[in-house]
């Protein structure tokens, strides 16, 4: 019992001093040049700090703008490259990278193999054109997959390197039939 009581003074003192800290960083605060000011209330701090972020740069620019588009050639060899396609896309640098697609998760992919990752520009007026090596076999978990098992079994995912809460772009691949087998299992379905 003893031990309880001294454990639920420490949590009640604790709390008090967290309590009474944060009401003097909100009631009182340094400026630049020493001056003390009084009364600031934490609207007017977040508000603050909204604009100083706001100045900070300008913010990160999406891939994809109103149609945007990303695609490669259809019948597809199981080794080589194949030409990438955009259009309508944010000018800069653009991440590609082959990922399993999956149509009902957010971005269009529901996992990538980080060694496929080439990145590439999109020109001033929002076109790319780049060769990208086919990757017939990724992994992703450690386990590997072929995708060519089906067509859209996989993709190229396009996204910005600079910006990870952009959704990005998906071309899905469709390789061509009757190719060879490899020592790989097929993607799930999705």
């Amino acid at each position: 019992m003893g031990c309880g009581v001294f454990g639920l003074g420490s949590l009640v003192i604790g709390i008090g001093l967290t309590v009474w800290l944060g009401s003097t960083v909100l009631s009182s605060t340094t400026g630049g040049g020493g001056k003390k000011t009084t009364g600031t209330t934490p609207s007017a701090q977040v508000s603050t700090l909204d604009s100083t972020l706001e100045d900070a740069g300008t913010a990160v620019t999406g891939l994809a703008q109103s149609g945007a588009t990303l695609e490669v050639a259809k019948d597809l060899a199981d080794h080589g490259s194949t030409a990438v396609r955009g259009h309508d896309l944010s000018p800069g640098a653009i991440d590609l990278t082959s990922c399993l697609a999956q149509a009902n998760s957010p971005d269009g992919v529901v996992g990538c193999d980080p060694s496929t990752s080439q990145t590439a520009t999109v020109d001033a007026h929002g076109k790319l054109t780049v060769d990208y090596p086919l990757h017939r076999v990724i992994t992703v978990d450690g386990t590997t997959y072929d995708c060519a098992a089906r067509p859209g079994a996989c993709a190229v995912y396009g996204h910005r390197p600079d910006n990870p809460l952009d959704t990005g772009l998906v071309a899905p691949l469709a390789f061509a039939a009757g190719l060879p087998p490899v020592d790989a299992v097929p993607p799930p379905v999705g």
